[in-house]
């Protein structure tokens, strides 16, 4: 259609899928207050792809990509000139970047490390620390609370999180 769409490739990344859908989430409501009946039902979805694609193709999806692109940039600057504290800072935020989905973003640059040197040493330390500190903070709820009901969850959530790295029952049960 002549619209100059930049190449970028999404694929493990977050942010584009997060900034489009806020747009179809503004885009939608706003049809919503001129269309009625059933022409509603039938161009709505039509006229919000109509409106959202091509403002994603052209304006979100790239910036997305540039901001994840700029996050790993940032990680590894980070990592290269002060390595604890990156790891420190980037386990205080990995139940953040969790929730959000954006650890998946950190993963190609993770793979692409190891390939290299054989192994890395930023988001493997990072997920360590961040899951063991969850999985303790769970354990402690577990053992001082009076709650049966959260003194289960919080003890299932510990296991969970020590044994299997899985995390989300401690960040959003307990």
């Amino acid at each position: 259609l002549g619209l100059p769409v930049t190449a970028a490739t999404y694929s493990s990344s977050v942010l584009p899928a997060l900034l489009i859908a806020w747009v179809f989430s503004k885009a939608e409501p706003t049809l919503d207050r001129y269309m009625r009946g059933w022409v509603k039902t039938i161009f709505k979805p039509m006229l919000v792809l109509v409106i959202g694609a091509p403002v994603a193709f052209v304006i979100l999806g790239p910036i997305g990509a540039v901001l994840g692109d700029g996050m790993a940039y940032g990680l590894a600057w980070m990592q290269n000139t002060a390595g604890w504290l990156a790891i420190g800072l980037l386990s205080a935020f990995m139940p953040l970047i969790v929730m959000a989905g954006m650890h998946y973003a950190l993963i190609p640059n993770c793979l692409s490390t190891l390939g290299l040197s054989g192994f890395e040493t930023l988001l493997g330390p990072t997920m360590l620390a961040s899951n063991m500190a969850q999985a303790s903070a769970s354990a402690a709820v577990a053992l001082r609370t009076k709650n049966r009901e959260l003194k289960s969850v919080s003890f299932t959530s510990a296991v969970s999180a020590f044994v299997a790295g899985i995390t989300e029952p401690a960040v959003y049960g307990v």
